[in-house]
């Protein structure tokens, strides 16, 4: 899966650069090896690693010249090359090195990068982009005009090795449908992502015929487009495995006259929705006959309609049966009356068994003053799921599953309103686990939310303050006052009180109110370390706190649980 694969290949490039550290290391402390300022004694393998993490440009400038073996090396057939070239103002020297350098080097360029200015297209009459760069795989070009792609576009055809294309032209000035056709013309492309800042763009292609169509497996569209559009570009990439795309709403389209298309490979669709109602999407997947196993949709549009899970659930069962990951992002504007629209249906619609099985969860994020965020993602593991086995039972079912993260809550208007956004949030789902992003939060804020999230499971902070606090003295209170009621709790940081002092208040708090739920506390510490877990335990057992426990460091986190 394409997706997939980006990410393996981006942990392999770690995992690579990681590799050529200690390779370095070993070879400079090697004891039979010569000083350090005689590098040509590592070898050629050595610097064809290195090399293909540096821009060839800055390879020539430091390493040709020095002597016959590295003259040998940057001229050997089997080292290829990758060009990144920024024009930022009209520099007659520079574009002279580039243009010298790009024609000794032209066979041996597989990756090749322009960031240009767009009154730079100069640029291209200069440098020749054709057949002769035989070797070429990756093209990258950012401020080009419509009128020097088109030209470059042409001379393109004959690159038969050319698998990756990516163009950003700021604006199409009428010309997008010639840069669509002749993109489609290209062999052997299997990637493309074309951009138009300005949504300027019109596409009035045919449908195309089966002598028309194109090898693209990857196509990202980064401009805005309607059904019918999209439609008549994706007759042009039958074997499209994975689209990415904005679409928005057209009132004069007429979806249901859309015919129906096949895309057997197609596994992969990342759309933004832009004022199109969900029932229009939904016709829109519908005329789509395809394999789908990845599927994210960010929505731009004022319809509570997708957050209806019965709806989403029959559509998947229906249409979708091979989808494996799911994410949506429904976003809501606040206003100023805080009005939202009426949500249909009972809470908690994303915890039923379809859900559960799927292991898609449902999660919000409470922006205060601006928005209300909500998302439905795979499930991933969540702080409080660390212990001494790597993984804590996870007792919350799926039904507990839900999760409130709220950003600003000490904002000026917490007092005002938040207490009607959080009741529109509790409309759709109960909140089970909360969490506070900012780097203080004040008490007072803290004890307001507690009181409308009864049914809280787990707390995250980053810091408690004891600052501009109006109602407690005593930070021991304030902290069992927001956590006896919860099972896991953790803070990032505890300000006025070191760690050793924060876990024997709270633990003696514990003891002393007969508290049967918090059963697990983590501790973030800069300074955590094995010799701080020795003194914890030490304390724990001399104070004899608690008998049944278990305490561990996974990197600067301390885990605290019992029984």
């Amino acid at each position: 899966e394409y997706l997939i694969e980006t990410e393996n290949r981006n942990l392999q490039h770690e995992q690579e650069k990681i590799r050529l550290k200690h390779q370095l290391q070993q070879a400079l402390q090697d004891e039979n090896s010569q000083s350090i300022t005689t590098i040509e004694n590592l070898s050629n393998e050595f610097f064809h690693d290195i090399f293909d993490y540096l821009n060839c440009y800055e390879i020539f400038q430091g390493f040709s010249m020095l002597n016959h073996r590295f003259d040998d090396l940057l001229s050997s057939s089997c080292l290829l090359f990758k060009v990144e070239i920024y024009i930022s103002e009209h520099d007659e020297a520079s574009m002279i090195d580039y243009r010298r350098f790009i024609d000794i080097n032209r066979r041996k360029i597989f990756s090749l990068k322009l960031r240009l200015r767009l009154d730079n297209d100069n640029f291209l009459s200069l440098f020749i982009i054709n057949s002769s760069l035989n070797q070429l795989q990756s093209l990258f070009i950012d401020g080009i005009s419509p009128a020097t792609l088109i030209e470059l576009l042409i001379n393109l055809v004959g690159l038969h090795r050319l698998l990756s294309l990516t163009i950003d032209t700021h604006n199409s000035d009428g010309y997008s449908n010639n840069i669509y056709q002749l993109v489609f013309a290209l062999p052997y492309l299997k990637s493309n992502k074309l951009t138009f800042d300005e949504d300027d763009s019109c596409i009035s292609l045919p449908i195309a015929t089966d002598q028309q169509t194109s090898a693209i497996e990857y196509f990202t569209i980064d401009h805005s487009i309607t059904f019918e559009e999209l439609f008549i570009l994706l007759s042009y990439t039958p074997k499209i495995r994975c689209l990415k795309c904005s679409i928005v709403d057209n009132v004069d389209e007429n979806i249901q006259s859309l015919l129906p298309i096949t895309l057997s490979n197609l596994t992969h669709i990342l759309v933004e929705i832009c004022l199109i109602d969900f029932n229009y999407f939904e016709t829109f997947m519908k005329k789509i006959f395809c394999q789908l196993k990845y599927l994210s949709i960010i929505i731009q549009a004022e319809d509570i309609a997708y957050l209806n899970a019965y709806h989403w659930e029959i559509f998947i069962v229906e249409s979708l049966p091979e989808l494996q990951k799911f994410y949506l992002t429904y976003k809501e504007e606040i206003n100023d009356q805080h009005q939202y629209q009426v949500y249909p249906g009972q809470p908690d619609q994303f915890v039923s068994s379809f859900w559960c099985e799927h292991q898609w969860i449902f999660e919000v994020e409470l922006i205060v003053g601006e928005s209300i965020m909500y998302t439905i993602r795979p499930y991933r593991k969540r702080w409080y799921e660390y212990s001494q086995d790597k993984l804590v039972n996870y007792c919350d079912e799926h039904y507990q599953s839900t999760q409130l993260t709220i950003v600003n809550p000490n904002d000026d208007r917490f007092h005002e309103k938040i207490l009607i956004d959080i009741q529109r949030i509790l409309n759709i789902a109960q909140v089970y686990h909360l969490e506070i992003t900012d780097n203080e939060v004040l008490i007072d804020s803290l004890i307001e939310l507690l009181n409308i999230l009864p049914e809280l499971n787990t707390l995250k902070i980053h810091s408690l303050s004891l600052k501009k606090s109006r109602k407690f003295t005593a930070l021991e209170e304030h902290v069992m006052y927001l956590i006896k009621e919860t099972i896991y709790f953790k803070v990032d940081a505890i300000y006025d009180m070191d760690i050793e002092s924060a876990v024997r208040n709270i633990i003696q708090n514990i003891k002393r109110d007969c508290n049967k739920h918090l059963r697990l506390l983590c501790f973030h510490a800069s300074s955590a370390d094995d010799e701080l877990i020795k003194q914890l335990e030490k304390m724990i057992e001399n104070e004899e706190l608690i008998l049944d426990y278990n305490i561990t460091r996974i990197i600067d986190c301390i885990y605290l649980q019992w029984k």
